[in-house]
Parts: structure tokens; sequence; C-alpha cells
């Protein structure tokens, strides 16, 4: 399996001085809205990074194939 899985933990929590502050009433069951908010920018930059890198191999392979075999 080829699974990525996005460290939480190490991206948000680690460095957040009150890590209880991303849930309701500081009990840590569901995110509150301020914790969804921070999840969801980490998820989608990751998916970013992880989307550009693939724009750019696919980017280098057109070319290669422009300047080869065309």
């Amino acid at each position: 399996n080829n699974i990525k899985v996005i460290d939480i933990f190490s991206k948000l929590f680690k460095n957040s001085y009150n890590p209880k502050s991303f849930f309701p009433f500081e009990i840590g069951e569901h995110y509150n809205e301020k914790g969804y908010y921070e999840v969801s920018k980490i998820i989608i930059d990751q998916i970013y990074k992880k989307w550009s890198l693939t724009l750019k191999i696919e980017k280098n392979c057109l070319n290669f194939k422009k300047k080869y075999f065309v």
C-alpha cells in the first residue's frame, strides 16, 4: 500500500501553546470551528504540495517527449 498520512499532531498540536483550544470546551473529541479550520488548512497545503509536484513532473515529461519524440 502507498497510503499517505498527514501527521496533524506534529503540524498543529505540537507547536500550539494550547492544543485544547481546538476542541469545544477544551475537551478533545471533535474539533471546534477553529480546529476544523486549522486542520483543513494543513490538509489543503499538503494536497497542494503533492499536486504542484505532480504538475511539475508531468510538465517535464511533456517537454522531454516534445523534444525527443515529436
